[in-house]
């Protein structure tokens, strides 16, 4: 047996393919094998020397093992299913009390499998634990326990693998046999063994990437190095590159390298840059697809490779994993019974496999009612009983019934069947460890499709065969820090330490691994090689350049690729057009383009308004802000999906409706005299639960979102009430109205709303609106139309009623939540309660005494101190003349709004602010649910600036002849 090293990966590989192709020719009656890990790749090597490969036969480790099973005729024997071991470990961990028997068990079941064949592979059945922690002893001597029990406990004619048969049987009727392994699946214990006893009769040579130094990538191959053969390459690059990479040392080389550098923002158009780059040399240099190849780290890669090789129509040899419809309809199944989410039953519906449920108006009418109502139909309830499923059989069978009654007929059923069939056992099961089983052992489809002779080579990390396809041009992306190379973790059952102990690869064999790897590839081409990688994920989170790129920086000259010279390609639209170019054949989004730039995104004037004779405060205040919206919401009436969480408005209706019962408490100050408090929640719980089901509310509460909101209404309400009652005490002002519907005639159109709550008191109306969050009327902002609602009902009011204007305030029904710097056995005081519930809002100066009768410094009901200096309170204070003054901007306001209003214009020009914090009280932006129609578009749309002045003075007494 010879060995064949160097890091010379590829020449190796070449310089043994010819040697084999000459050598084969001149013995026709030998048999030549090539065992190696793709043999795919090694063919198209192969056939770049030779046209045929008569008595050549490349094939991997696996199929080596079949041919030697024929050879000496052991068929009687099978070797252990994945599922024959989970099933064997399962029932062992189950019929001992042992670490690993818990709700967990069967994610470790998959785990403690992986490490029993490495058990195998290196021939383990005991070890000294004499030096480990108790706890790591009492783990390793468990699972060394349960490995002999699985190996004792193996069914007749089965075997853990093929190698224990095969040892003993090897002679001398392969001897006109020559093997050449490439493959690092043979360094193990077992499978070198038996490669020994091979050679006792054949010719067997190994190649092994490695040499005789003492860095990470030659720790797997230490023990199987011979020196038999060794390679030494004349290239200086390269002998500089394997004397110092992966080393402590990195001195620079003088010559210029073949290495260059592509620096995107993100992954995606990390790729992007590479096709581009790719398909800009086949144009420029007349190169074959085959001329390139691309190395990728992980699926995430892979998926935007494809993607963006499928859009430039260039060919590759990756078939891509198809979407299995009818095993995502079992595996939500299955996932709904465990969890009852009703999320998982509309997944599965949404498959459109499901028969009934294949019409997408259909599911998308289920869908809109879902949401709206929280409720969904389970059409398998009366049909699948999970319950009654107690072995693996039960499962099985039952998901068999299900594929063939309830999915659509199509090819892949049969495949699901065969899945379900072979799992078929009598073995104990919980529908959680089914669930699992399914997920982990669950087939992929593949798509069916021709790889052309001539095509990009798309490579993982491990599949180094760039330089024996004699790729010219070689690309490495995703070299960023933790990807490339990879971060490896030390998080298992077993630790490094236990690896170390059982003398099994450890975190450093890892790591040699995947350095090996990573020289092989960049030993494989001294032409081009692009180190790609980007600065930021999709999501801007910052990627770090690779210890890899940062040590070859330091070792050689880089050539960086300009990727502003990237073509306007046009599978790429987004890039193209970003960079002004344009796709001829795409007329129609041409013609799209065209019109949005002539238009500046802006939709064109109605010439006929709707119906404008009605309008509502809160209409006018949406015009306000911004006439689109309008246009969307109450033109067009397009409104968002119901939500099935109760909604602010429906919760302000059962405030609402509460402190109408219960005004009758709070009425005047003479209320509160005959009060019950202890009866206060008892009341409060039936006026809520009357309204709800007076209201046909009882479905929302199946959510439990609206449980607890219901459960804080009702405990709010009490403080609420209690604060209530606790101001009428102290004031002149009684209830006169409550959810008083208001009408007011400008000379245009009439004005509706509905008001929550009047007082009076003498000559004077105060209203108030119940919130249940925090509000409060800026003056400099109403006067250009914001939060004018209230200002306008009570201006009608009081023109009804010929009354004058006392104030409006807004209550906050929200719990507070006292701060307090006494001790916890300190008593607090009431009145530090009360001050929390102050309400928001303007008062007349006149009646300030009236609202509270207890003013003493300061307020607790209103936003109102008296102050010594200027012998006056101060405040949220108004003159009548202020008010009237408010009321006069306010409206003239909206007679400019209503001639906008019918005029048609209906622009994208919301209204906004330079300043953040008044731009938040404006903006109508962040919570509008019409941002996907309107896209705004910074560099088309302009806001509307509010003018961020303080106008109050407009407003004074001595500002009587203002404009």
């Amino acid at each position: 047996m010879k060995t064949y090293c160097g890091l010379e990966y590829s020449s190796k590989i070449k310089t043994t393919i010819i040697n084999t192709i000459n050598e084969a020719k001149e013995n026709i009656f030998s048999n030549y094998f090539f065992i190696v890990d793709d043999p795919l790749f090694f063919e198209e090597a192969f056939f770049k020397y030779t046209d045929t490969l008569f008595n050549i036969q490349i094939i991997n480790y696996q199929d080596l093992i079949k041919q030697l099973i024929n050879n000496y005729q052991l068929h009687k024997y099978e070797k252990l299913t994945k599922l024959d071991k989970i099933l064997i470990t399962k029932k062992l961990i189950e019929s001992s009390d042992n670490i690993f028997n818990n709700n967990n068990k069967m994610d470790l079941i998959y785990e403690l499998i992986n490490i029993f064949d490495l058990f195998y592979l290196e021939d383990i059945t005991t070890s000294s634990l004499d030096n480990l922690s108790s706890l790591s002893k009492q783990k390793l001597a468990t699972i060394l326990t349960l490995y002999n029990t699985l190996i004792k406990n193996i069914p007749q004619n089965k075997c853990y693998q093929y190698e224990e048969l095969l040892l003993d049987k090897i002679d001398s009727s392969l001897q006109n046999n020559h093997y050449i392994f490439i493959t690092e699946e043979i360094f193990h214990k077992r499978p070198y063994d038996l490669i020994k006893q091979i050679s006792k009769h054949s010719d067997v040579m190994i190649l092994m990437n490695c040499n005789d130094e003492d860095r990470n990538f030659n720790i797997p191959f230490k023990q199987y190095h011979n020196n038999d053969y060794y390679t030494k390459n004349d290239s200086p690059y390269l002998n500089h590159l394997n004397t110092y990479l992966f080393s402590l040392k990195s001195p620079k080389y003088s010559q210029p390298s073949p290495l260059y550098s592509l620096i995107q923002t993100t992954p995606k158009a990390q790729i992007e840059s590479v096709v581009l780059n790719i398909y800009q040399n086949i144009i420029e240099k007349n190169m074959h697809y085959h001329d390139f190849a691309i190395y990728y780290p992980n699926q995430e890669y892979l998926d935007l490779l494809t993607d963006t090789l499928n859009n430039f129509n260039i060919p590759h040899n990756i078939k891509k994993t198809l979407i299995f419809k009818e095993l995502d309809a079992c595996i939500l199944l299955l996932k709904y019974y465990l969890t009852h989410n009703k999320d998982d039953l509309l997944n599965l519906l949404d498959t459109k496999i499901i028969n009934g449920y294949t019409d997408y108006n259909y599911i998308d009418l289920i869908k809109k009612s879902y949401l709206e109502t929280n409720h969904l139909e389970d059409p398998f309830e009366s049909k699948y009983n999970f319950l009654d499923c107690h072995t693996l059989s039960d499962y099985c069978n039952l998901m068999i019934s299900f594929i063939k009654n309830e999915t659509s007929f199509s090819e892949n059923q049969t495949t699901l069947i065969n899945f379900f069939t072979n799992l078929l056992n009598e073995q104990s099961f919980t529908l959680n460890e089914f669930y699992n089983l399914v997920n982990n052992l669950k087939p992929t489809l593949t798509e069916d499709k021709q790889i052309y002779n001539d095509h990009v080579y798309l490579l993982n990390y491990n599949q180094c065969y760039s330089g024996i396809l004699d790729c010219s041009y070689v690309y490495l992306v995703g070299v960023n820090e933790t990807i490339v190379p990879s971060q490896i973790k030390d998080t298992g059952i077993l630790l490094d330490n236990d690896y170390q102990t059982l003398n099994l690869p450890d975190l450093n064999y890892q790591i040699g691994l995947e350095q090996n790897n990573i020289i092989k590839i960049l030993n494989s081409n001294t032409n081009f090689l692009a180190i790609c990688f980007s600065n930021a994920t999709i999501d801007g989170q910052p990627l770090l350049k690779s210890s890899l790129y940062e040590q070859l920086k330091q070792m050689f000259n880089f050539t960086k690729i300009d990727i502003s010279k990237d073509y306007l390609h046009h599978s790429l639209k987004n890039k193209l057009y970003l960079q002004l170019g344009r796709d001829d054949t795409t007329k129609h989004l041409n013609n799209m383009i065209d019109y949005y730039k002539q238009s500046n995104n802006q939709p064109t004037s109605l010439t006929n308004q709707a119906n404008t004779s009605h309008l509502s405060s809160s209409k006018i205040e949406t015009y306000n802000s911004c006439p689109y919206k309008y246009f969307v919401q109450y033109d067009l009436k397009l409104y968002p999906f119901k939500q099935p969480t109760l909604q602010t408005n429906e919760i302000g209706s059962i405030v609402h409706y509460v402190l109408e019962k219960t005004k009758i408490l709070f009425q005047n100050n003479q209320s509160s005299n005959d009060i019950d408090y202890n009866q206060l929640q008892s009341l409060i719980n039936k006026y809520v639960d009357e309204y709800i089901n007076d209201n046909d509310l009882l479905d929302k509460l199946e959510h439990n979102a609206n449980k607890f909101i219901i459960k804080m209404i009702k405990l709010d309400l009490v403080n609420t009430i209690i604060v209530l009652i606790n101001q009428m005490k102290v004031s002149d002002f009684k209830i006169v109205g409550s959810e008083v519907k208001i009408c007011q005639q400008y000379p245009n159109f009439k004005l509706d709303g509905v008001v929550d709550r009047i007082d009076q008191y003498d000559k004077y109306l105060k209203i108030i609106d119940y919130k249940s969050s925090d509000k409060n009327l800026d003056i400099s902002l109403a006067i250009q139309g914001f939060n004018i609602q209230m200002l306008l009902y009570l201006d009608s009011l009081t023109k009804q009623k010929k009354l004058e204007k006392g104030a409006l305030l807004y209550f906050n029904t929200k719990k507070r939540i006292l701060s307090s710097s006494k001790s916890i056995i300190e008593e607090e005081s009431d009145e530090n309660f009360f001050k929390l519930y102050k309400m928001n809002g303007y008062v007349n100066e006149e009646i300030i005494e009236e609202i509270d009768n207890n003013i003493d410094k300061e307020s607790n009901i209103i936003k109102a101190k008296f102050v010594k200096k200027y012998d006056s309170y101060k405040g949220n204070i108004l003159s009548s003349f202020s008010f009237e003054r408010l009321l006069a901007y306010v409206n003239k306001h909206i007679q400019d709004l209503y001639q906008e209003l019918i005029s048609g214009n209906i622009s994208i020009s919301p209204k906004g602010s330079d300043e953040t914090t008044i731009h938040t009280k404006v903006n109508p932006c962040n919570y509008c649910n019409y941002k996907s129609l309107c896209n705004f578009d910074i560099f088309y749309n302009e806001y509307t600036l509010v003018d961020t002045n303080n106008l109050e003075y407009l407003i004074k007494e001595e500002n009587e002849n203002a404009d």
